[in-house]
């Protein structure tokens, strides 16, 4: 798996770790823009995920979604593999972990955020022209100065440390020792991870997504306000479970997550082994 933390292994020189991170977070955020897009015009429209619509120019924001992702996932495992190091103590291997998740995660977050408002903002426009990447930035400065890059910034924060540091724990908790540590497991155990940790940081992403869906214009929730809102919202539901699930987007987004860090994590192993070996 592309993140065991072994101190056995030979090390690899950061450069290598960072360069492998960069090629599986670019590989696995152009294949995956769609479903990416797809997600968000669903939760914003607030209409089914495979309505045909949230699929119409299904690589528009490509290059904000592949900037983010190349951090948000290529880059957490190079994050993680130097915290590891930082923290490693023989005596508690799970709590280096859990610690090394969490500070990707905040990393990772501070990064990403002023890229995912740029991102959302361009997928809640047409495509047309004049929604390019560089185009769109320049109109969030011109309407806000640095304001519109900094929405959802605390609740982007708090998600990622939360996810971070859950996603380590149970691949940790996971973790074998077996030399025929198939593919497959491997795969398959860091997407559980990865849909677990998504499940229980949902809130904060519910606060995270209605800050980027709210209009430019509008002041943003803070994200309390946002989970006051919804925690309101479920009591007065009268399919409370549906409604959260829906709200959280627990099913179509878990699966993306879930499915894209697997990607990733086996993508890293990949091209790290091969530029190590170069």
């Amino acid at each position: 798996m592309a993140s065991s933390g072994n101190r056995t292994a030979p090390p690899t020189h950061a450069k290598i770790m960072f360069l492998a991170g960069l090629m599986s977070g670019v590989t696995t955020s152009v294949l995956l823009n769609p479903w990416d897009r797809a997600l968000y015009l669903s939760f914003k429209e607030k209409r089914p995920f495979l309505r045909r619509e949230n699929f119409h120019n299904p690589f528009c924001g490509v290059m904000g979604a592949t900037v983010s992702k190349i951090v948000s996932q290529g880059m957490y495992f190079p994050l993680f593999d130097l915290f590891h190091g930082q923290y490693y103590t023989e005596d508690r291997p799970g709590l280096s972990k859990f610690l090394a998740g969490n500070s990707a995660g905040v990393i990772n977050a501070l990064l990403t955020s002023p890229i995912s408002a740029i991102k959302y903002r361009m997928w809640g426009r047409s495509c047309q022209e004049g929604s390019a990447y560089l185009s769109t930035a320049q109109m969030m400065w011109h309407q806000g100065g640095i304001h519109p890059f900094l929405r959802g910034m605390y609740s982007t924060v708090v998600r990622d440390t939360v996810w971070g540091g859950t996603y380590a724990a149970l691949l940790h908790l996971f973790q074998t020792d077996d030399a025929k540590f198939s593919l497959l497991r491997s795969f398959g155990t860091s997407t559980v991870a990865a849909m677990v940790a998504t499940v229980v940081s949902a809130p904060f992403n519910y606060a995270r997504n209605r800050c980027f869906s709210t209009p430019m214009e509008t002041r943003s929730p803070s994200p309390l306000t946002s989970l006051q809102f919804f925690f309101m919202s479920v009591r007065e539901s009268p399919q409370p479970y549906r409604f959260a699930q829906q709200q959280l987007g627990l099913g179509w987004g878990t699966l993306r997550v879930g499915v894209g860090m697997a990607i990733s994590s086996e993508l890293y192993s990949f091209y790290k082994k091969a530029l190590d070996e170069k």
